[in-house]
């Protein structure tokens, strides 16, 4: 989870951004200016410089992992890597990519180390095993390392006043080996850094460490609007300082200062994020483990880290139900839909199910995808789910019944 703060420490720049932008009109250099708004200048006059050769950014995000003992001490030697996150920092479009990795992720290790999962990199290899294993894992070339310190999330939400969360629903536990006490009620209110962090470390449910990461990239977001409020921006130097105490990264300061200006008007809604997906299986050993699925994989490397848009709907499974009485149709429109990049399966319809509009059903809130699909198809219209069209656990993403409206134009292929 304390990759968060890697990207509240790259956040950092971009709220710095934000002041030097915001201070050009008003101010008049070197007339007041704070030394680190001086610094932010000097680095926004040639930020591309700060990356010579380099159009997109690939920084590996670190959190490591710490128990403590009955007595409250904490250790972490030989440690493992509880978070793992890469960001995508394309420095033309100005667009950033986030893709977690979960910790139980099988792989092979780099340099022949052996097979384990993914978190045991750090503890066997440090940062270069760990680098150089999620390199061969995702197929990519990481340019920048940081890992965040203990405490180094609830520091920085705590210097910010706290962050604003809609915590889903009640949540309670306790580990006392973990030191982790974690008690909210459900409803949108301001967490401090131990509650923020124990509201993303909750994995004591159905959704176990995926609904951990899906509640990380919230707080990611949150925490990003709450950077370019007026009051967190007043702090600024005092924050940065704290990030640069909480972490330990190969990127210089005027590095940081240079993706400032770079990425200083980036929305929270255009950071883009995903988890690799996969099985759960048990070894031989005896040990649980997440074997990655490969075609989500490339899918989510494909879109997020390298920016490739086709590979989005690789990420989305359409179901395709026949309700038109017309044979053939629903395997057309799965090809149709298969060679735009979705993964289309064909659901069972109904003996005698028949119905006069196509319908595009929207479960899981994709629905810049529904509209695309919807038009590909004349008439078809994109609705909210009914009563007996509820999500499924790994069920598809979009129902497509096809109706009878639209039938005879899919089978001349569109």
């Amino acid at each position: 989870m304390r990759a968060l703060l890697a990207l509240l420490f790259v956040g950092m720049g971009i709220a710095a951004g934000a002041i030097y932008h915001l201070s050009r009109p008003f101010v008049t250099p070197g007339a007041g200016l704070s030394e680190q708004v001086r610094e932010i200048r000097i680095a926004a006059t040639n930020p591309r410089d700060a990356f010579p050769n380099k159009s997109r950014l690939y920084i590996l995000c670190l959190g490591i992992d710490a128990n403590h003992t009955s007595k409250g001490i904490m250790h972490t030697k030989n440690a493992r890597s509880d978070t793992i996150f890469v960001v995508s920092l394309d420095l033309d479009a100005k667009r950033v990519g986030m893709l977690s990795v979960p910790r139980d992720t099988r792989v092979e290790f780099a340099y022949g180390r052996g097979t384990d999962k993914i978190n045991a990199a750090h503890a066997i290899g440090g940062v270069p095993l760990a680098k150089a294993t999620v390199e061969q894992f995702l197929g990519i070339e990481i340019d920048h390392y940081v890992v965040i310190k203990m405490y180094g999330t609830r520091n920085m939400i705590d210097a910010m006043g706290g962050v604003v969360i809609d915590v889903e629903k009640d949540m309670d536990y306790d580990d006392n080996w973990g030191n982790l006490h974690i008690h909210l009620k459900k409803g949108r209110q301001r967490l401090n850094g131990e509650q923020a962090v124990g509201y993303v470390r909750f994995r004591h449910d159905a959704e176990s460490d995926f609904g951990r990461m899906r509640r990380q990239q919230q707080l990611v977001k949150a925490v990003a609007r709450q950077l370019m409020t007026p009051s967190t921006l007043l702090n600024l130097d005092k924050l940065v300082d704290i990030a640069m105490e909480n972490t330990i990264t190969d990127l210089s300061r005027s590095q940081i200062l240079a993706l400032a200006h770079l990425f200083y008007n980036v929305p929270p809604e255009k950071i883009y994020t995903g988890t690799i997906a996969g099985y759960d299986y048990r070894g031989s050993n005896g040990i649980w483990y997440l074997d990655p699925s490969e075609s989500k994989k490339e899918a989510l490397v494909g879109w997020l880290l390298r920016g490739e848009e086709w590979y989005r709907n690789g990420l989305i499974t359409v179901r395709v139900h026949n309700a038109s009485g017309i044979n053939g149709v629903a395997s057309t429109l799965r090809d149709i839909l298969a060679d735009q990049g979705y993964h289309a399966i064909i659901g069972r319809s109904e003996r005698g199910e028949r119905q006069p509009l196509t319908r595009v059903v929207d479960l899981t809130g994709k629905t810049e995808a529904a509209q695309e699909i919807a038009r590909l198809l004349p008439n078809a219209r994109v609705d909210p789910p009914t009563d007996d069209e509820k999500p499924e656990p790994g069920g598809p993403d979009i129902l497509v019944k096809i109706g009878t409206d639209c039938a005879r134009a899919i089978g001349r292929s569109l």
